[in-house]
């Protein structure tokens, strides 16, 4: 259970990453 939770942690950390990248990048190509 602690590996399910640990796992499910990881994958939101990088999901969250993915979506600053997102982001990121939605707001220079609005800036264009």
């Amino acid at each position: 259970m602690q590996d399910f939770a640990f796992g499910c942690s990881a994958i939101r950390s990088d999901f969250a990453r993915q979506t600053a990248d997102n982001v990121r990048f939605f707001h220079l190509a609005h800036r264009l």
